[in-house]
């Protein structure tokens, strides 16, 4: 699996685990639900995104090297 391929895959399942702490929210509205999802959602989703967003200029540095060194 590509890195690209694997990095959609986790942006899936974190969309997926976002999404299910949103419906829980909706039962479960207190100060402790509003904590964890502070600490851990959060937290997660920007973590995510300043990895994508690494991802992707590490992606476009191999793919030259690739092309300049005839490789692809």
């Amino acid at each position: 699996m590509s890195l690209l391929s694997s990095n959609a895959a986790l942006r899936e399942e974190i969309n997926s685990l976002t999404q299910a702490w949103l419906r829980v929210g909706e039962q479960w509205s207190d100060a402790q639900h509003a904590k964890m999802g502070d600490y851990y959602i959060e937290p997660l989703n920007q973590c995510y995104s300043t990895a994508d967003e690494a991802l992707q200029v590490m992606t476009q540095i191999l793919d030259k090297a690739q092309r300049d060194c005839g490789w692809t």
